[in-house]
C-alpha cells in the first residue's frame, strides 16, 4: 500500500512538472500584445512627431506595409512591402565643401510616406489602393489623411514609444 502511495505521489509530481514547463514555453506567446498600439479605422489621419528624433531602424506597420526610418535596404533582406523613410538627410554645404547629416524634417517624411504610397498605388489592384484625402494638410503640417479605396479599414500598428501621432477619423 505503501508502494501504491509512492507511485501516484510520482504521477502528480511529474504531471504538475509538465504542466509548469507547458506553462513556461506557452507564456511569452499567451500575453497581450502589450507591444504594440493598435489602430483600426476606415479614415486615418497620420503625422510624424516634429520634436522627436527618430533613429535608424525606428518602424510602424501600415497593413501589411513596414514604414522603417532607414536609407536604403542596404545588406539586410528586406521584403518588397518595406518603406524606407530616411531618419536623417545629407546635405551638401557650398562654403566647406562638406556633406552633412541633418535631421529630417517631419513634414518630409510625410511627403516620402505619401510618395510610396503613390507608389502602392500605381503598381496594386483597386483592393490594395490607398486615397490620400488631404493635400493642404500634408503641405502645410505633414498630416496624411488616409482612406482605402476598397472602404475596407486601414490597420496601424505602432511600437509603444514611436512617436507618430494618429486619429481615426472613420471606425
Amino acid at each position: 500500500m505503501y508502494f501504491g502511495y509512492i507511485k501516484i505521489k510520482k504521477r502528480k509530481l511529474f504531471k504538475s512538472f509538465l504542466f509548469f514547463i507547458l506553462i513556461i514555453f506557452l507564456l511569452p506567446y499567451m500575453g497581450c500584445n502589450n507591444d504594440y498600439k493598435i489602430y483600426s479605422g476606415r479614415e486615418i489621419l497620420l503625422s510624424f512627431d516634429p520634436l522627436y528624433d527618430y533613429k535608424e531602424k525606428d518602424y510602424f506597420y501600415l497593413d501589411q506595409y513596414v514604414i522603417i526610418h532607414q536609407w536604403e535596404k542596404g545588406a539586410l533582406p528586406y521584403k518588397n512591402d518595406t518603406i524606407f523613410i530616411p531618419p536623417r538627410k545629407m546635405i551638401y554645404d557650398k562654403s566647406t565643401n562638406v556633406v552633412k547629416r541633418e535631421k529630417t524634417n517631419y513634414i518630409f517624411m510625410s511627403f516620402i510616406l505619401n510618395d510610396a504610397l503613390k507608389r502602392i498605388n500605381y503598381n496594386s489592384d483597386a483592393k490594395e489602393k490607398y486615397k490620400i484625402i488631404s493635400d493642404q494638410k500634408l503641405l502645410v503640417k505633414g498630416i496624411l489623411t488616409l482612406e482605402k479605396c476598397s472602404g475596407e479599414k486601414i490597420k496601424i500598428k505602432i511600437p509603444v514609444g514611436y512617436p507618430v501621432n494618429i486619429e481615426v477619423i472613420k471606425k
